[in-house]
């Protein structure tokens, strides 16, 4: 007897397409999870990395019994560049000379101020943030800047990012925590510590996130870190100078910076913001970090925002 040889049936075309299109459905049910999940990571990673400058930054006080300046108006280097001992970064911050004044226009290699502003230093950019560590293009005559995402607030009342005039509300006398330092003379100077902070900690902004880039070359060209050639520039006593690359301000509402057309230029430098959906991750004056969304109430908005406006408003 002969045995016949099984025959083997392979799949039609359809069927194959039938499993293909299952696939395709059942890949795009899972990308947005699979982009959320990754999301979640980032904000995350971002909130790790704003507790550690919010204690860098408490650890400065505990030292020097005052909050570090958001910046120097003279001198160009930023209160991250004063807390860098604090945040495992003490080779970089002994070849800071902090008495210098030179301008960043002076790219030279063994300038202080162009190694500071080169270094790219880990923790101190969003992963959400789209642009990469190094922004390659000149900043004032400055090239590949390390590029940052936190800034210091500097209160709900200030509304400019320009030095103003003897008297005006300013960065360096806004009522936030984290002021601009005038170094030529005592103009608008006002030193905060923690116990000027009658709020209470736990309900002030200490500083939080803003993006560097919303559109290519970009809208902002902002948020540096380490060295500000806007700050060492800025002698006069007002109109000069640019510290929206270390400060905002609550005066204006979140993530005006992300929208491409409308806000002025003071409203968008000056905006917190982030790329994370619907929020931005933000440092209270007690350390601890809070995700606001930017659905938030402009009076709790400003009230966070101050130090001490006695307002009994709290961020939900």
């Amino acid at each position: 007897m002969i045995l016949q040889g099984c025959r083997r049936r392979g799949f039609t075309l359809v069927e194959l397409l039938v499993v293909i299109a299952i696939i395709g459905v059942l890949v795009a049910l899972l990308l947005p999870a699979v982009q959320a999940a990754r999301e979640a990571a980032r904000r995350m990673q971002c909130s790790n990395n704003q507790k550690q400058l919010a204690l860098a930054i408490h650890n400065y006080h505990d030292t020097y019994l005052t909050l570090p300046w958001a910046a120097s108006q003279g001198f160009g280097f930023t209160y991250h560049a004063h807390v860098y001992p604090f945040m495992e970064q003490q080779p970089l911050y002994n070849i800071i000379q902090f008495q210098d004044s030179g301008e960043g226009s002076d790219s030279s290699p063994n300038s202080t101020f162009s190694i500071v502003a080169k270094t790219v230093v880990k923790g101190l950019k969003c992963p959400s943030e789209k642009t990469a560590n190094v922004w390659a293009p000149a900043i004032n005559g400055l090239s590949n800047r390390a590029v940052g995402s936190y800034v210091g607030n500097c209160g709900s009342d200030v509304s400019l990012d320009t030095p103003q005039a003897q008297g005006t509300i300013d960065v360096r006398c806004g009522n936030g925590p984290m002021l601009v330092f005038h170094v030529a003379s005592a103009v608008n100077r006002t030193e905060v510590k923690f116990k000027n902070i009658t709020d209470g900690l736990s309900n002030t902004l200490l500083g939080g996130e803003s993006p560097f880039s919303v559109v290519d070359p970009c809208t902002i060209c902002d948020r540096m870190y380490g060295y500000s050639y806007d700050a060492d520039a800025a002698n006069a006593a007002s109109g000069e100078g640019d510290f929206s690359e270390v400060v905002c301000s609550t005066y204006y509402k979140m993530n005006r910076s992300m929208l491409k057309t409308g806000p002025t230029g003071d409203e968008r430098e000056m905006s917190f913001g982030s790329y994370h959906p619907g929020g931005c991750v933000m440092q209270m004056c007690d350390g601890s970090i809070r995700y606001v969304t930017e659905s938030v109430d402009m009076a709790i908005w400003k009230a966070a925002g101050s130090r001490d406006g006695g307002e009994t408003l709290q961020l939900p």
